[in-house]
C-alpha cells in the first residue's frame, strides 16, 4: 500500500493571468540582499500564519539571482541549473526548470533514472523478459485532482503516460481474507463489523478528514516555493484556499494520532477500537510508521481518496512504474535537458558562501559549474557528505546527519510459471498482515504486487512477475552484521528473511515456489548500494514541531540556506526528494521538486509556469 498520498489534491482555479517572462527577466533576478528585505513587506505576517499548511519557510534568505562572476565562459560544461540526483524529485525539478529556459543538467550515480522508483528486467528462461519495478507499486486515481497527475501535467510529462485502473486490492489478515474496494460502502457496511466497530465511527473519521483534506485541494503542490515570495502564488492563483488554510493550519501538520485521540476523547471512537489498528496500518503504508508519526494532511488526503464515491480506484502505469520516471526523463529532455548517468558527485563546490556546481567522478570527471544554483535530489544523510569541509558548514552538517530514518526494506522480485492458474481468482495488489497488535512490527506487513494482471506486456505469455516487499519494517543492524561476517552468512540470511514474503505469496498461490522462473532477494543493502541511502533507509521520521517558523515535520527545499535560525548555510543549493517535505511518497517526491525549482527562479517566472499551465 505504498505511496498512495500526499497532503497536496488539487483544485483548478484559473481567474488570473501570469505576467510575462519579459517581466520576469527584468524584475525577478534580483540579488540575495536586495531580496532579503522582501521580509518586510505585508505579506510576510501572513506567510508565517501558512507555513503548517503549505510547508513555507519564512525565515528563510532566498536563494540568490544569477551571480555571473561565478560562470565560465559558455561550454560544454556551463549550466544555469545542476541537479544531483535522478530520482522522482530531481526530474521533476529539472523538467519544471527546462520550462523555465533554464540549461539543466542532471547527474545520476546510478545506470538508470528514477532513484526508488525504477524499473529492471531480467530475461525469462524461454525467451522474452520480466519487467519489474523496484520499489512503490500502487497509486491512487490519477484522475485531475490527483497530486502526481498535477505535476506530470505541470512539466509536460502526461502525454508520455497511458494509465489502467482497478477497483481495490486484497487484504490477507489473521481473520481470513477480504477486499477493500476504494469508493464503495463495503469497507464501512461489511468489513467494519466483521472487526465489531460500528460504522459511525468510521463516519466521524471521515467527517474528521475531510476539511483538513479539502485544504490539499485547495491548495496544490504546484504553488509551493521556498522564499519570501512564497505568499504570491497562493493569493493569486489560489485565493480561495488561504482561509481555509489559516483555519486549518495548526492540523495539518500535526500527527494523525492527535485527531484520533480528539475523536476518543468526544466519544466518537472507541478506545482499542480495530478501526484505529487499520488506520495504523494506512499510515504504515505511507510513511513506514504509524499515525503518530504520520501527519494528518498525508492521513486525510488518502482518506478522501480511499473513500470517496466518484474515485476511479486505484491507477498503475503501462509499462510499470518506470514508465513514470522515463516519461519525467522525455520532459526534461524535451525542454533541452541532459541526463547523465554512471556520474559520482563527490562534492558540492563552493566559493564565497555559494553553491557555483558539483565535483564528479564516472563517466563526466572533474569539475562541472552552474551559474544559477545546485538543486540536491540525495537522501539527507547523503547530502551531507557532499557539503565541503568546512567550519560554517559544521553545524547544518552535523544536523543533517541526524535526521531521524525509518527502517529499511526487503524485496522479493519473482517471475513465475502461470500454467493451469486461474488468474480470475487473483487480485493486482495485496496486503498481507501478521497480526494487528504491532502494525509496524518487523515483517508483519508485506505488500504484493501483482501487475501482469493488468498489463500483460510486464513478462512473456502465461507468466506472471510479482514484486513482494516489506516497506519500512526491515532493521538494517542484522544485515550489516551478516555482511561483516562473509557472503556466506549474507545469503544465509537472504533465505531466513525472505521467508516471510514467500509464506505472504503462498497464500494466494500455494505453489509459488515450484512456478518460480527467477527469483531475486533485495536486501537494505542493496538499498544502500544501488540507491546510495544510508542505511538503505525507507525514508526520514519526520520531527513535528521541528522545521522553520511554520514547525513543518520534514525539512524544506531551502534548508541549506543562510538564514536567521542558525549560522553557516550555503546560498543557491536547494534541496529536494523524500527527505524533504512533503516526505516520502512518489507524489511528495516529485512535488519536492517543483518548490526546489521555483526557489531557484523568480516569482514572476513561477507565476508565468502556472499560467502557461492553465492555472
Amino acid at each position: 500500500m505504498a505511496s498512495v498520498a500526499l497532503p497536496h489534491g488539487t483544485a483548478r482555479l484559473a481567474w488570473s493571468s501570469a505576467p510575462s517572462l519579459a517581466l520576469a527577466q527584468s524584475e525577478g533576478r534580483t540579488s540575495a540582499s536586495a531580496r532579503r528585505s522582501s521580509r518586510g513587506r505585508p505579506g510576510s505576517a501572513i506567510v508565517c500564519a501558512l507555513p503548517l499548511a503549505l510547508g513555507f519557510r519564512a525565515g528563510t534568505r532566498p536563494v540568490s539571482g544569477r551571480r555571473r562572476s561565478h560562470r565560465r565562459a559558455q561550454g560544454s560544461d556551463d549550466y544555469d541549473v545542476i541537479v544531483i540526483g535522478a530520482g522522482l524529485g530531481g526530474l521533476a525539478a529539472a523538467a519544471s526548470l527546462g520550462k523555465a529556459g533554464r540549461k539543466v543538467l542532471v547527474v545520476e550515480a546510478h545506470s538508470v533514472c528514477g532513484g526508488c522508483a525504477h524499473s529492471f528486467t531480467r530475461k525469462a528462461p524461454g525467451g522474452g523478459q520480466y519487467v519489474f519495478d523496484s520499489g512503490p507499486s500502487i497509486l491512487t486515481d490519477m484522475g485531475k485532482r490527483n497530486p502526481l497527475r498535477l505535476v506530470l501535467d505541470y512539466v509536460g510529462a502526461s502525454d508520455y503516460l497511458e494509465w489502467i485502473h482497478y477497483e481495490g486490492w486484497g487484504m490477507l489478515t489473521p481473520e481470513g481474507p477480504w477486499r477493500l474496494e476504494l469508493g464503495k460502502p463495503s469497507f464501512r457496511d461489511q468489513v467494519l463489523p466483521r472487526y465489531g466497530v460500528p460504522p459511525e465511527e468510521f463516519d466521524e473519521v471521515v467527517k474528521a478528514s475531510a476539511p483538513l483534506a479539502q485544504v490539499g485541494q485547495d491548495i496544490p503542490g504546484l504553488v509551493l516555493r521556498d522564499d519570501a515570495w512564497q505568499l504570491l502564488p497562493l493569493l493569486l492563483k489560489f485565493p480561495g484556499g488561504v482561509l481555509p488554510a489559516l483555519r486549518d493550519a495548526p492540523k495539518l501538520s500535526e500527527p494523525f494520532s492527535v485527531v484520533l485521540d480528539q475523536l476518543e476523547a468526544e466519544g466518537k471512537l472507541q478506545q482499542g477500537s480495530w478501526l484505529r489498528s487499520w488506520l495504523d496500518a494506512l499510515a504504515f503504508s505511507l510513511s513506514g510508521l504509524d499515525c503518530t508519526g504520520t501527519t494528518a494532511a498525508a492521513m486525510a488526503f488518502t482518506m478522501d481518496e480511499l473513500h470517496r464515491p466518484d474515485t476511479r480506484g486505484l491507477a498503475y502505469p503501462k509499462g510499470g512504474l518506470g514508465a513514470v520516471v522515463d516519461a519525467l526523463q522525455q520532459a526534461v529532455e524535451r525542454e533541452g535537458g541532459e541526463i547523465r548517468t554512471g556520474v559520482r558527485v563527490q562534492e558540492v563546490l563552493v566559493e564565497d558562501g555559494c553553491a557555483v556546481g558539483v565535483r564528479c567522478s564516472g563517466a563526466l570527471k572533474g569539475e562541472l559549474r552552474a551559474g544559477e544554483a545546485v538543486v540536491c535530489n540525495a537522501p539527507i544523510w547523503d547530502a551531507a557528505k557532499l557539503l565541503p569541509d568546512s567550519p560554517e558548514l559544521d553545524e547544518m552538517k552535523r544536523d543533517w546527519e541526524e535526521t531521524p530514518m525509518t527502517r529499511s526494506y526487503l524485496h522479493l522480485h519473482l517471475g513465475l510459471d502461470a500454467s493451469g492458474l486461474d488468474l480470475s481468482k487473483l487480485e493486482p495488489h495485496y496486503t498481507s498482515m501478521a497480526s494487528w497488535q504491532d502494525v509496524t512490527a518487523e515483517q508483519n506487513m508485506v505488500a504484493i504486487s501483482n501487475p501482469a494482471l493488468l498489463d500483460p506486456s510486464l513478462c512473456p505469455a502465461g507468466k506472471l512477475v510479482l514484486h513482494l516487499y516489506g516497506a519500512g519494517n526491515e532493521p538494517f543492524d542484522i544485515w550489516a552484521a551478516a555482511q561483516a561476517e562473509g557472503r556466506e552468512a549474507y545469503e544465509a540470511l537472504k533465505q531466513e528473511r525472505a521467508e516471510r514474503l514467500w509464506q505472504a505469496l503462498e497464500e494466494i498461490i500455494p505453489d509459488a515456489r515450484a512456478r518460480a522462473e527467477v527469483q531475486l532477494v533485495g536486501s537494505p543493502l542493496t538499498h544502500r548500494r544501488f540507491l546510495r541511502r544510508t542505511a538503505g533507509t525507507y525514508g526520514p521520521a519526520p520531527v513535528f514541531g521541528r522545521f522553520g517558523p511554520g514547525k513543518v515535520p520534514f525539512r524544506t527545499a531551502g534548508d541549506a540556506l543562510p538564514g536567521d535560525l542558525r549560522e553557516g548555510g550555503v546560498d543557491r543549493l536547494l534541496l529536494c526528494g523524500d527527505s524533504t517535505f512533503p516526505g516520502i511518497g512518489v507524489p511528495a517526491a516529485v512535488v519536492s521538486g517543483l518548490s526546489a525549482a521555483h526557489t531557484t527562479m523568480s516569482v514572476w517566472e513561477h507565476l508565468e509556469l502556472l499560467g502557461r499551465a492553465g492555472y
